[in-house]
């Protein structure tokens, strides 16, 4: 799978982790819905400026939205549990967590 396909998963992922649909999400970085959905199904590679302002609009550290290696392997359903684990804990605010 192409690098685009897996960022576009991720981004997808967080998006929904977050409660957002394509059209607020696109809203929050002034593209249209066409692109995110676009960037989300792989058809388009967005750059790194974009990737920056879905990171930001996401409350997600940009690294995130790659893959944790950058082979070609297809993204598993694993892969995909623990970019929405991921995208959930970003959410947890201080008070959310407890430390001993």
């Amino acid at each position: 799978m192409a690098i685009r396909h897996q960022v576009g998963l991720k981004i997808r992922d967080f998006r929904k982790a977050a409660g957002l649909t394509q059209d607020q999400l696109a809203e929050r970085i002034e593209k249209s819905v066409q692109t995110v959905s676009q960037i989300e199904r792989g058809a388009f590679a967005p750059s790194l400026d974009t990737i920056e302002l879905i990171a930001r609009a996401l409350k997600a550290p940009p690294a995130l939205l790659f893959p944790a290696t950058l082979s070609a392997r297809k993204a598993t359903a694993k892969d995909r549990i623990v970019s929405t684990i991921m995208a959930g804990a970003i959410k947890l605010s201080t008070d959310d967590v407890e430390t001993d």
